[in-house]
């Protein structure tokens, strides 16, 4: 990964990044390939863009699943509403839907996105490789589901040759895999 490394947006103009860790200098690298394709994906959609990559703390368990943590998450999500140079923020996180509205991690992002709402930043959010069972069996993603954000899903685009339309299949198709 390069870029410039700074704790708070310092950049400005055309073709630059900010990586803006949200607690300090994170030092997992599994995340890096993800991230990667993200902001190529970012920059690709707005070409001469000035970005700002919020990267909060990763969390792997002993089979290299790796989630974000819920902290350095959350700060990433305050940190970008309370940006007042961002208006769009691109998310390919989410999981399980909170098991209790009174959870104080879902209860801090909804606070934050409507907040964001309130002050035209729009929050937009993977739906997740598994479509409309991205959170667990018959569940949703979160925070996609949430109702102050934009949830965005994807296809898989098959062609008969290089310019030729043959098909094409929704991410939560069992039948064909996943997305991405």
């Amino acid at each position: 990964m390069t870029g410039q490394v700074v704790s708070t947006p310092s950049s400005s103009g055309a073709d630059t990044i900010d990586w803006v860790y949200t607690n300090g200098v994170d030092s997992h690298t599994d995340a890096w390939d993800e991230t990667a394709m993200d902001v190529e994906y970012a920059h690709g959609m707005a070409p001469h863009a000035h970005l700002v990559y919020y990267l909060g703390d990763a969390m792997c368990n002993q089979f290299s699943m790796c989630g974000g943590d819920t902290v350095g998450l959350e700060n990433a999500v305050s940190m970008a509403v309370n940006n007042p140079a961002i208006h769009i923020v691109s998310n390919s996180w989410g999981g399980a839907e909170e098991t209790s509205p009174l959870d104080a991690f879902g209860l801090a992002l909804e606070n934050d996105f409507m907040q964001a709402a309130a002050e035209g930043t729009t929050f937009y959010f993977a739906s997740g490789d598994y479509g409309t069972d991205s959170g667990g069996k018959w569940l949703p993603s979160y925070p996609a589901d949430s109702p102050n954000v934009v949830a965005v899903g994807g296809t898989s685009l098959a062609t008969t040759g290089l310019t030729a339309y043959l098909r094409e299949y929704t991410w939560n198709d069992a039948n064909t895999g996943l997305g991405g």
